[in-house]
């Protein structure tokens, strides 16, 4: 009788791959990605044989792919222990050890790799990479040129070297921008388009912006979009170039852009609200600022911009840190942009409305500048003064003020509360385009009256309005306007004498003539 053959009874048991087969294997899936699968190759081979090496090696690098240095620490020091020959183990040890923030420790793990292979120009890189987290910037720097020595194709030795170039500020700007110009000549000649080429390529916009090149900045912002189109800052950069070449449509849509990309980046907001001003597109800058107010409401700028427009009764003046703020941040080029681009002539204006008044016939006089500013009314107060104070709300205008030199005191107040302080104390005040700064004038007239002595005057200046009802607006620019019957109306009232209410041009903005009024009003002579 036949035997039945039992099915199964002679199926073979597979055999359990070599390890160095498995390693392979696990190799091939790293390379495909498939790193779930190559990891448990890895473990599958240091379980059969704790002591390999490439096995240790491996998971280590899976751990640094994974962005998880603190894990691959410990495979890649075991791999080190057990094959300290290997200049890639020792390589990627450093990238672990610099990953958990070990720099030392990441600096011996470089070196220990360039012993054992000098030509090994990743080394080099990575060598600089955590001397410059240490602030060994000159070395680094010498690391990053071995790197691009032995590599000249290594592009990221060699923007890295341009960076810390930059960061060391010891190169003269046109080796500089040589320096990022050769970084970004290798990332074109191999086709390389990363961030880190982005990166590049607006860092290169900075400094020709910083040389004046516009248009040459622009293209290199342009290139980094290209890459990169949500690199807001490359956004934002391209819009203050082109807006540098006075192409202020074009710098709109790429300002606007960077603020999406970027909502935190307080300073765009106004630059682009200027942009539109400038543009005489008022509601949208009024909207941008609104924007601005939301993101920061604590901004004393964006605050009191955001009320400029619309249905709102406007605020009575202008707030003191509104008013510190806005000059502190303008005091370094106050005079440049005034005095140069803006055409200012509010200064000489006053001077010529003391001499037609004659305010100026006496000498000996108690005066006081005030919204002193950096000084440019001193030349023609100190002759008239035997004490001449300036007072201002800003200190770096004050600093500024000191520097000039001239004055006998300054001090640092709002102006209200200053003269409301200093009764019958000055002779003659004086306040060039500081008034402007005050919607409401009821305070500020009583204030002044009360400081002067008797026959004493106050002359200011102020930008000429149309609303003749309220007798004040808030402008487009952030300054109040007054109606000339208005202006009459408030002195009077605080029983100073009107002697002359004259219309000039005050200076120039955004290409057009401000026209003013040249107040001077004077406190009744003694009876």
């Amino acid at each position: 009788m036949a035997r039945h053959r039992k099915w199964g009874s002679g199926r073979r048991k597979r055999k359990a791959a070599a390890p160095e087969d498995r390693l392979a294997e696990g190799i091939e899936h790293h390379r495909a990605g498939r790193l779930d699968k190559a990891a448990a190759a890895y473990e599958d081979v240091l379980a059969k044989d704790p002591r390999s090496a490439p096995a240790w090696s491996m998971k280590g690098v899976l751990a640094l792919q994974r962005d998880r240095p603190e894990e691959a620490i410990e495979p890649l020091q075991r791999a080190t222990a057990l094959d300290d020959t290997q200049p890639g183990f020792f390589l990627n040890l450093g990238n672990a050890l610099r990953g958990v923030g070990r720099l030392a420790d990441a600096v011996d793990a470089y070196r220990r790799a360039i012993e054992l292979d000098p030509q090994m120009a990743p080394a080099h890189n990575n060598l600089g990479n955590a001397l410059r987290d240490q602030d060994s910037l000159a070395e680094a720097a010498a690391s990053y040129q071995r790197a691009i020595d032995l590599s000249p194709d290594f592009f990221a030795a060699a923007s890295n070297l341009a960076q810390t170039q930059a960061t060391l500020d010891v190169l003269p700007r046109a080796e500089l921008i040589a320096s990022y110009e050769r970084a970004i000549s290798i990332a074109d000649t191999t086709d390389l388009r990363t961030t880190d080429v982005a990166n590049a390529h607006n860092a290169l916009g900075n400094l020709l912006q910083s040389e004046t090149r516009f248009e040459a900045a622009a293209t290199h912002y342009r290139r980094a979009i290209s890459i990169d189109p949500d690199f807001g800052e490359a956004h934002l950069n391209l819009g203050q170039a082109l807006a540098r070449c006075l192409k202020l449509e074009d710098a709109i849509e790429p300002t606007r852009r960077g603020l999406e990309l970027r909502p935190d980046d307080l300073a765009s907001y106004k630059r682009l609200a200027l942009l539109l001003r400038r543009l005489q597109r008022n509601d949208e800058a009024t909207a941008v600022y609104q924007a601005w107010h939301r993101q920061d409401p604590g901004d004393p700028i964006a605050a009191h911009m955001a009320s400029v427009g619309g249905d709102q009764q406007p605020p009575e003046r202008a707030a003191d840190d509104y008013v510190a703020r806005e000059f502190d941040d303008f005091a370094e080029k106050f005079d440049q942009v005034l005095v140069d681009e803006l055409r200012y002539q509010a200064p000489a204006l006053v001077a010529q409305a003391l001499e037609r008044t004659g305010l100026t016939e006496r000498r000996e006089l108690h005066v006081l500048d005030a919204g002193c500013g950096t000084g440019l009314c001193v030349d023609f107060l100190r002759p008239l003064a035997r004490h001449l104070v300036g007072v201002d709300l800003s200190p770096k205008m004050l600093d500024k003020a000191r520097d000039r030199g001239g004055y006998d005191e300054l001090v640092e107040a709002e102006l209200t509360a200053y003269l409301e302080s200093h009764p019958q104390a000055f002779d003659i005040v004086v306040a060039a385009d500081v008034v402007l700064y005050f919607g409401r004038l009821d305070a500020l007239a009583r204030a002044l009256r009360s400081s002067l002595r008797p026959g004493g005057g106050v002359v200011f200046t102020v930008e000429a309005g149309t609303n003749d009802a309220r007798g004040w607006a808030l402008g487009d620019g952030g300054r109040y306007t007054h109606h000339p019957t208005y202006l009459r109306r408030v002195l009077e009232d605080a029983d100073l004498q009107v002697r002359e209410l004259v219309d000039d041009r005050l200076r120039y903005e955004l290409g057009a003539e401000v026209r003013g009024w040249i107040v001077t009003a004077c406190a009744p002579e003694p009876q």
